[in-house]
């Protein structure tokens, strides 16, 4: 088989990283597909199964499980023109709502192997891993309608008191029960305040200065990620640290890449790990606050531009919604030591460069490299670059 060969002095810088282990991390950037048209992934769990929504050929949405055999729609359901699958638990427990436009009477839908289960009427957002929920279900006052904040557990559905106001809203929930979300000060109005519940009372985990703002999700640490609003009314992404009681012990800007631009943080790992978007650009944040654009480990010849990041695991494994040549798609990234680890082996060598070397001659799907659909010469010149900068 004919091999492509590096120049001399490339050869040399190529066998001065041989045997060096790879422990930057990358992504393999994964197109998790779609029914028909556009796709967006909400969640995914520690066994790397990602829900969310397609639009079907239909128009209308439908909660998707997307997998290694491409995405796979949960409907239809009878009632229901739209469906959309908000969370995963890890034992595979699917929980979404199905709803038709215009109406205000969402119903929270179990999906199991048999057959749809309908769990009353409520939006879920979020499951644990023994099936509570926590979500938004709508209430009435004074002829108007609100959200408040919910949690079901054994078969049971109970409305979560507020900071004071109307309306609330629970977007995720612990393992120990403590719920974050939102929650007004003031019956019929009033700016949102990022909101703790423990043992189902609220308690305000204030701002960064400004009027309003969101917790969003909160791991079995006591770390909070969301949004508030700074003094001059910006968004920032937002990390709250609580102790054992519920006290908040430090409230950090987490910055991004963009920092006059407004960001919003979406979930958080057990490792503290956060990821969100800014600037209309995936971002993730390490536990020690640096923040890094997930565009720049996908190959500018991509074709992809990765929008929002909306989940996270315990592997760091992220998904989100970006957009495909222009069309909006659900994304996956894999993370890997190194990308030019090309065998993954967990050692950058010369047979990494073999191996390449054969699937590009070969012209295999796994040598298209920037991942652009297309098998050419920037494929090999991309991956000689990452080799010899050592990923």
């Amino acid at each position: 088989m004919n091999r492509l060969f590096p120049t001399s002095a490339a050869l040399l810088t190529l066998l001065a990283f041989a045997g060096q282990s790879s422990a930057q991390t990358s992504y393999d950037v994964v197109d998790l597909g779609t029914l028909a048209m556009q796709s967006n992934a909400a969640a995914i769990n520690n066994l790397n199964q990602v829900v969310g929504t397609s639009v079907a050929a239909d128009f209308y949405f439908s909660a998707t499980s997307f997998g290694p055999g491409g995405p796979v729609s949960f409907g239809p359901f009878v009632g229901f023109r739209n469906s959309v699958a908000t969370a995963i638990t890890d034992n595979g427990q699917v929980f979404g709502v199905g709803f038709n436009l215009g109406s205000l009477s969402p119903v929270a839908l179990r999906f199991d192997p048999t057959g749809t289960v309908s769990l009353g009427a409520f939006t879920p957002l979020a499951a644990r891993a023994d099936g509570v929920l926590v979500g938004n279900a709508m209430t009435t006052s004074s002829g108007l309608y609100y959200e408040s904040a919910c949690i079901y557990a054994n078969g049971t559905l109970t409305l979560l008191a507020s900071l004071g106001g109307t309306t609330s809203q629970a977007f995720d929930i612990n393992s120990a029960g403590r719920i974050v979300g939102t929650s007004t000060l003031i019956a019929g109005g009033g700016e949102p305040k990022p909101t703790l519940w423990v043992n189902n009372i609220p308690s305000n985990l204030a701002t960064l200065g400004g009027p309003r703002g969101q917790a969003k999700a909160i791991n079995d640490s006591g770390i909070i990620v969301g949004f508030s609003e700074n003094s001059a009314g910006i968004a920032r992404p937002t990390r709250w640290t609580i102790g054992p009681t519920g006290t908040v012990l430090s409230r950090v800007d987490l910055s991004s890449p963009f920092p006059t631009r407004p960001g919003y943080a979406n979930d958080v790992n057990a490792a503290g790990t956060a990821v969100g978007t800014a600037a209309f650009h995936a971002i993730r944040w390490l536990a020690d606050g640096s923040s890094v654009d997930l565009n720049t480990f996908r190959s500018p010849l991509s074709g992809w531009t990765l929008e929002v990041a909306s989940a996270l695991n315990n592997q760091g494994v992220i998904v989100g919604t970006g957009t495909l040549r222009g069309f909006p798609r659900a994304f996956m990234l894999v993370p890997v030591a190194c990308k030019a680890d090309y065998n993954r082996d967990g050692i950058l060598d010369f047979f990494d460069y073999l191996d390449f070397v054969d699937a590009f001659s070969a012209s295999t799907s796994a040598a298209d490299y920037n991942l652009d659909g297309i098998i050419d010469f920037f494929d090999y010149l991309d991956f000689v670059d990452a080799f010899s900068t050592g990923c």
